[in-house]
Formats: C-alpha cells, sequence, structure tokens
C-alpha cells in the first residue's frame, strides 16, 4: 500500500474519533456524504491545531524542543516520531472535542444563545418528544403515562427513552399501573418497557404528585 496514503488515513483519525463520539452521544444523523465529511475535517483541523499549540506551549514552558509537525505528511527528515506525536496527541483532543461537542448539543447552548439574543425561536433540531424528556424529566422524577393502546395508566420513573424518528419506547422503574378508565390500581412493577406507535402514548408531569413522591419513606 502506498506509504503517502497510510498516512493520510492517519491524518482524519481525529477527526473520525471526534465524529463517532458526537453522533453515538447525540444521536446525530445526516442526510448527505458531505455532512459527514466536512465534521469528520473540521474535527480533524481543531484537533491538530490544539496538538500544535500543545507542543509549541510545552516547548516554551519547559524550554525543550519537541519537532512541530502538522501531520498532513511526514517532515522533508522523515521524523516519524513528530508525525505520529502529533497524531496521538491530535487523536487525544477529537475525543474530547467529541464529547464537547455532545455536551454543547445536547445543552442545546447554541439555540439558548439565539433566543436570548431574540434571533432565533427555535429551540432546537429536534421535535416535542426530545425536548420534554431532556428538559422536564430533569426537573420532575415522577411522570404519568398514558396507553391509549391498553387503557393503561402508568405512574414511576422514566429511566430510558427513544429517539424521536422510532417507535415511542420508554423504559420505567418504580411504576404503579392503573386501570385508565376507572382509576383502579392494578399492580406494581419494578420496571417496566413500554413500546408503541407515536400516538399511542402521552405524558403528564404533576408538581403536587412529584413533591409528595419524594416525601414518601423508603420502605424497609
Amino acid at each position: 500500500m502506498n506509504k503517502e496514503l497510510v498516512q493520510l488515513a492517519f491524518l482524519f483519525l481525529p477527526g473520525l474519533l471526534g465524529d463517532s463520539i458526537l453522533r453515538k452521544l447525540t444521536g446525530v444523523k445526516r442526510e448527505r456524504v458531505w455532512q459527514d465529511f466536512v465534521s469528520v475535517f473540521v474535527f480533524a483541523l481543531l484537533s491538530y491545531l490544539l496538538s500544535e499549540i500543545t507542543l509549541m506551549g510545552l516547548n516554551y514552558c519547559l524550554d525543550i524542543n519537541i519537532p512541530l509537525v502538522f501531520p498532513i505528511l511526514e517532515d522533508g527528515n522523515g521524523n516519524r516520531q513528530a508525525y505520529y506525536l502529533s497524531v496521538i496527541l491530535g487523536s487525544i483532543y477529537g475525543v474530547s472535542l467529541g464529547f464537547l461537542g455532545a455536551f454543547i448539543e445536547s445543552r442545546n447552548f447554541i439555540n439558548k444563545m439565539g433566543m436570548r439574543l431574540k434571533v432565533s425561536k427555535r429551540y432546537g433540531g429536534e421535535d416535542v418528544w426530545s425536548f420534554f424528556h431532556k428538559t422536564f424529566n430533569k426537573e420532575f422524577e415522577w411522570v404519568i403515562v398514558r396507553d391509549h393502546k391498553t387503557d393503561l395508566v402508568y405512574y414511576g420513573h422514566i429511566v430510558a427513552f427513544s429517539e424521536s424518528e422510532k417507535e415511542r419506547e420508554l423504559l420505567m422503574s418504580n411504576v404503579d399501573v392503573f386501570s385508565n378508565e376507572t382509576g383502579e390500581k392494578l399492580y406494581s412493577a419494578e420496571y417496566i418497557y413500554i413500546c408503541r406507535n407515536r400516538y399511542d402514548l402521552s405524558i403528564e408531569i404533576m408538581r403536587e404528585m412529584n413533591e409528595e413522591r419524594n416525601e414518601r419513606p423508603e420502605a424497609d
């Protein structure tokens, strides 16, 4: 295999790592291949810039001479050590940037800033299903889920939820199950998994019920 092609493949390693972590943690789906390429390229570019700045800082502060090689290819002197050092350090920054990007995306910082500046009223790229779980589920621990397909009501804590474009999946814990028609309590379960079409479930929150549930003493 051509040596330059191998080096070129290593060049994109930090970008691939950063982009993979971002997509894994946020569930981002892209419709165009060029969007993936741009994301990988930006992650790689930022990672290598940070790695070079780090090496420059170490050289200055510690009065040492670590070769600086922005790893397009090995430098003219065949300095493989400097090349691989940049790739390794860039990969570390790529992973870090991936986690940072996922944190920013999950908190909708950019959209919140736009709303504060009154340039947009859009909260984010997600639908109301995701918005609800990422926002209100943090403040209110206990929710009421009405299952219109089975005519049941689940009162408990949402542990996990599905992505927006999939079927409505919920994993609930410490659940009390009631009849939606009569309000009669049927049974309790430690965990319940629910999978329905997007219009079969509705979720309600009552502040008073959360305060009452949280004040209950723990069972022995």
